[in-house]
C-alpha cells in the first residue's frame, strides 16, 4: 500500500531508510555502507547551510532599504552611501555562499551514482534518496533564483553593479585558490610517486590564466595585488598541511595515486567551472572558463599509465 507524505515527513523517512540500509549492508560490504554514510552526511551538511543562508539572503535584500525617501543633507547622503556599501558587501557574500552551496549540493548528489548497489532494496533506497534531494534542490534553487530576480527588479543599477563586482571578484579568487592548490598538490604527488608533469604543467598554465583575470578584478577594486597574493600563499600553506584535495592512503602505489589524481582533478575542475557559471554573468571570465574546460577534456583522455614515469 502506498501513502502520500509531505516533504518534511519524506525527509525523515529517507533518513530512516538510509540508516537502515547502511546497517543492513555493513556486514555485506566494507565499501558501500561507509561511502553512502559519508555522502549522506555531506549532503545534509550542505543542506543545513542552505536552510540557514537562504532566509538570511532574503532578509539582507529587504534590509537594503531600496525605495526609501532620498536623504536631504550631505551627512545623510554620506551615511546612506556607507550603509549601502556595507550592506552590498554582506549581500554579495551571502549570494556567493548560496551559489557555492547549491553547486556543492548538486555535485554531491551525483556522487551517489558512483555507488554500486547489489540488491533491489539498495537500489530503491538510493533512488529515493536521490529523488528526495533533487526535489529539495529544485525547490530551494527556484526560491534563490526568485530572490535574485526580485533584487534585480527593485535595486538601482549602481547597487546591482556593485554587488556583481564583489561577487565576480570573490568567485575568481575562490577559483584561483582552488586551482593553485590543485596544481601544487599535483606537483607534490608527481615528485613523491614518480609521475610525469603532464597534469601539473597543464594546471600551472591554467592557474596563470586565472591569475591574470583575478589581477584585473583586484586592480578595478583598488586592492593591493601583492598583499593579496601574500595572503593567498599563506592560506595555501595552511591548506596543504591539513586540508588537501587529494589524500592517497599509505598502501597506494604510483598507479593507484595516478588514478586518484586524475579522478580528483577532473572532478574539481568541473566544480570550479560550475562555480564560476553559477556565480558570474555569462560574459565574465570567458578565457578562464575555456581554459578550465579544455584542461578538463585533456585530463579526461589520460589514463593512469600515461602519467607514470617508469614501469608499473
Amino acid at each position: 500500500m502506498y501513502l502520500s507524505i509531505c516533504s518534511c515527513c519524506q525527509e525523515k523517512l529517507v533518513k530512516i531508510q538510509v540508516e537502515n540500509y547502511s546497517k543492513a549492508i555493513a556486514e555485506e560490504s566494507k565499501e558501500v555502507a561507509p561511502q553512502l554514510t559519508q555522502i549522506y552526511e555531506k549532503i545534509m551538511e550542505i543542506q543545513n547551510k542552505i536552510d540557514k543562508f537562504l532566509p538570511q539572503y532574503q532578509e539582507l535584500i529587504e534590509m537594503l532599504d531600496i525605495g526609501s525617501i532620498s536623504p536631504n543633507t550631505a551627512q545623510q547622503r554620506r551615511h546612506r552611501k556607507t550603509y549601502h556599501r556595507s550592506n552590498t558587501q554582506v549581500l554579495a557574500k551571502s549570494q556567493i555562499d548560496l551559489a557555492e552551496n547549491f553547486v556543492q549540493f548538486l555535485t554531491t548528489i551525483h556522487n551517489l551514482k558512483n555507488l554500486n548497489p547489489t540488491t533491489s532494496s539498495q537500489v530503491s533506497v538510493l533512488t529515493k534518496l536521490s529523488r528526495c534531494k533533487l526535489q529539495y534542490y529544485q525547490e530551494n534553487k527556484f526560491a534563490f533564483n526568485k530572490l535574485q530576480r526580485n533584487l534585480e527588479q527593485q535595486a538601482p543599477t549602481e547597487v546591482l553593479l556593485s554587488i556583481q563586482r564583489i561577487v565576480d571578484q570573490m568567485a575568481m579568487n575562490s577559483a584561483y585558490i582552488s586551482l593553485k592548490q590543485l596544481a601544487l598538490e599535483s606537483i607534490l604527488l608527481s615528485e613523491s610517486y614518480q609521475l610525469t608533469n603532464k597534469v601539473s604543467s597543464l594546471l600551472v598554465e591554467v592557474e596563470s590564466t586565472l591569475l591574470e583575470e583575478l589581477q584585473q578584478c583586484l586592480l578595478e577594486s583598488n586592492e593591493d595585488y601583492e598583499a593579496h597574493l601574500a595572503d593567498v600563499d599563506q592560506f595555501l600553506k595552511i591548506q596543504l598541511q591539513g586540508h588537501r584535495f587529494i589524500r592517497p592512503s599509505r598502501r597506494d602505489g604510483p598507479e593507484q595515486v595516478a588514478q586518484l589524481l586524475l579522478t580528483r582533478v577532473i572532478s574539481l575542475l568541473q566544480q570550479i567551472v560550475l562555480q564560476l557559471e553559477a556565480k558570474c554573468v555569462e560574459k565574465k571570465f570567458q578565457v578562464s572558463r575555456r581554459k578550465l574546460k579544455s584542461c578538463q577534456k585533456f585530463t579526461q583522455k589520460l589514463t593512469p599509465r600515461e602519467i607514470l614515469l617508469g614501469p608499473i
